[in-house]
């Protein structure tokens, strides 16, 4: 008999991760990126053979969501993607994901990341049950967000600040 996994408390490890550009290029520093290219992140979850949801269904949602921090308070969602994790994916020891994050946007109207106040985040999380996207509400978005969450696995700042071609 195993015991309760009740608040989810067993869930993956983030055991690697690295943002590369649309020529695969793992990317170390962040000012070579210039206007045009394409950002995408590679990471790997470890654990996922030992998580126990106290049912028959042992699956999980992961979830990625890529926002931008606006000003002191605000937040502007751009995308999210949601994986609901196959049976045969639980099984195994650890699973790389590989996922393509947007164009390095040109600045408009003196509308640039300043590393301060404007910059974009990228946050992974894993859910318990199917996840949903459609049903997420403004405020659950925001929320999802804005507040540290219990099941996030990655909260990270991302240092793009383009040269022009």
């Amino acid at each position: 008999m195993q015991p309760p996994n009740s608040d989810f408390e067993i869930r993956p490890c983030l055991s690697e991760y690295h943002f590369y550009t649309n020529n695969g290029k793992k990317i170390i520093d962040f000012n070579e990126l210039q206007f045009g290219d394409q950002l995408g992140i590679e990471f790997t979850l470890s654990g996922l053979d030992r998580i126990y949801k106290n049912d028959n269904d042992n699956r999980i949602s992961i979830v990625v969501v890529f926002y931008e921090r606006v000003g002191q308070l605000g937040f502007r969602l751009h995308n999210i993607w949601a994986l609901y994790l196959a049976n045969e994916d639980m099984e195994k020891p650890f699973k790389k994901f590989n996922l393509d994050i947007t164009d390095i946007p040109i600045a408009k109207d003196g509308n640039h990341y300043d590393m301060y106040l404007r910059y974009p985040m990228l946050k992974i999380l894993t859910f318990p049950d199917k996840f949903n996207s459609d049903k997420l509400d403004e405020d659950s978005a925001y929320n999802l967000i804005a507040i540290p969450q219990h099941n996030e696995i990655l909260d990270v700042k991302i240092p793009m600040i383009p040269k022009e071609k």
